[in-house]
């Protein structure tokens, strides 16, 4: 079906037109505009305006911060707006797609190409998503790990050798693990292919200008992690291995993360399992269920272990490798409710899916049809549905009514907290602190001012807090504390406390979150949680 050529054209024109919306519509305000994306367009703004350069996030020691870079770019020629730090997420996007297309023209044949092109313009809406999701660790493992293919392609079909060439290929992957942990696994992949094929690469000379490359892209790191020991390892290790924040109030992480790493070992057969729950839509498992089939079809198609013994191996054999360590590394380090930690799996879904449907297109052409257009179709349903169902609350007319009435103070959590300060240009400072007291660390000047504050809202939303909402209530009615309430959309704003009251006095904590206990497994109040 595919090779009607007469019909190709328009099939692969739609194919990239509807990609490149579904890519644009995200920069329509406020579409996907999280939490992590005001922080990071917050470090932009302070990049732009107080020249200050940050190597990390703010206390987020692993995520580089190339994204708020080129967004303080952005800002210096477009000015200030969440509309503009969006349009990082989008380039990156379509980079990506550029450099697979690259890519598959030089490893697959023509229907493969076909494929794989199709998948990538219009994949489901999960890696959609992730492939703009401009935090600092995403989207760029999308575009990173896609070149660093591209250059070990390259070197062994000696398409360049140059000393110039392994350089560069050291200096995307320092550069990539600066900016995404992510990375590592790509690094690993690449040099478990030279061990395995290539060990001509370990030459002194060729290894020499990898590894003075790979130390150049990774000097923000080296640098850092000078000035602050261990930082990075005890950041990453904290934030995989427990999916509370409160852990930071361990008084021994170093033992706690030890621990949590023996008993991630011990339950790994149990763990893998649950690893392939990642959908997060009815409509992507059509298509994640192909992968997982592609997956299994590449290891036996290619004859994987028979290829890695004779040391003669394929892109798909490099592609089932990055797989391998993938799930080894997900399943002994990762927190199984951490579906976004599935992401950089799915940087090899187009080359293998694309190469197992040419397989099958190769002897029924009709079944290859068949199986790509529901891929496409559910793909397509799935993100016009991931855009209707966006939550989009209006953020704009909350920092308004906080202005109207000189609230410039105030307590929530994460998302509504960054969100509310990037909306008001940082004239209304939201501490992050009312479900999370370790988020405080973050921004630690601006949440002292809040505390500082004698006036100052609480902002919940009725749609998430209501369980918070009722203890609030209850405490407040309890300490004889009088207050007004209003609601503006999905926000839910307590004001006009008749006495200062804060967060911790009221015990709140979202489902999952951590809280620490004594010798005896008793939970200990707020005050000595510190």
């Amino acid at each position: 079906m595919l090779k009607a050529n007469r019909y190709l054209k328009i099939i692969l024109l739609l194919a990239l037109c509807a990609g490149a919306v579904f890519r644009l519509i995200y920069l329509i305000p406020p579409i996907a505009f999280q939490g992590d994306d005001a922080v990071s367009a917050l470090i932009a703004k302070h990049i732009f305006e107080l020249k200050e350069f940050p190597i990390y996030h703010w206390k987020a020691h692993y995520l580089g911060v190339l994204v708020s870079y080129i967004g303080a770019l952005l800002y210096w020629m477009l000015g200030v707006s969440a509309v503009t730090f969006k349009i990082v997420g989008v380039l990156f996007s379509f980079i990506w797609i550029a450099l697979t297309v690259f890519l598959i023209n030089k490893v697959f044949d023509y229907h493969a190409r076909i494929f794989s092109f199709l998948l990538v313009v219009l994949p489901p809406a999960e890696i959609l998503r992730f492939s703009m999701y401009s935090s600092g660790i995403y989207a760029e493992t999308f575009a990173f790990g896609t070149l660093a293919f591209i250059m070990l392609i390259k070197l062994r079909r000696n398409d360049f050798s140059s000393s110039v060439s392994y350089l560069t290929l050291g200096l995307i992957l320092g550069v990539g693990l600066w900016i995404s942990p992510f990375m590592l696994i790509v690094i690993l992949s690449l040099i478990a292919v030279y061990v395995v094929e290539d060990k001509a690469f370990f030459r002194p000379k060729r290894l020499f200008l990898a590894l003075t490359g790979f130390f150049i892209g990774l000097l923000p790191a080296i640098i850092y992690n000078i000035q602050y020991p261990f930082a990075t390892l005890m950041r990453l290790g904290s934030r995989v291995l427990y999916s509370g924040r409160e852990i930071f109030l361990e008084p021994n992480l170093a033992s706690a993360l030890w621990e949590k790493s023996l008993q991630r070992l011990a339950h790994m057969p149990i763990l893998a399992f649950r690893m392939w729950y990642w959908v997060s839509d009815v409509y992507g498992m059509f298509s994640m269920s192909i992968f997982i089939i592609a997956i299994l079809w590449a290891f036996k198609k290619t004859e994987f272990f028979r290829a890695f013994r004779s040391k003669k191996l394929e892109f798909l054999h490099v592609c089932l490798i990055y797989a391998i360590i993938f799930v080894v590394l997900y399943t002994v380090s990762v927190d199984e409710e951490f579906k976004r930690h599935v992401v950089p799996l799915y940087l090899v879904f187009p080359f293998l899916v694309g190469r197992f449907l040419s397989a099958i297109d190769a002897k029924r052409k009709m079944i290859s049809f068949v199986l790509i257009s529901a891929m496409l179709t559910f793909n397509v349903v799935g993100n016009i549905n991931a855009f209707l169902y966006e939550d989009n609350p209006p953020f704009k007319e909350l920092v308004e009514w906080l202005k109207s009435k000189n609230f410039y103070y105030g307590y929530s959590g994460y998302e509504v907290a960054y969100r509310t300060v990037f909306e008001s240009k940082e004239s209304i400072l939201i501490s992050p602190t009312l479900f999370h007291p370790t988020l405080a660390e973050r921004t630690p000047e601006n949440t002292e001012k809040v505390n500082a504050a004698k006036n100052v809202v609480f902002i919940l939303r009725h749609d998430r807090h209501q369980i918070q909402i009722g203890e609030i209530k209850e405490g407040l009615l309890t300490r004889g504390v009088k207050y007004k309430a209003y609601s503006i959309g999905p926000f839910f704003i307590l004001y006009d406390f008749s006495k200062r009251v804060y967060p911790e006095e009221f015990e709140l904590r979202l489902p999952g979150v951590y809280i620490r206990h004594d010798s005896q497994n008793r939970e200990l109040p707020p005050a000595d949680r510190k």
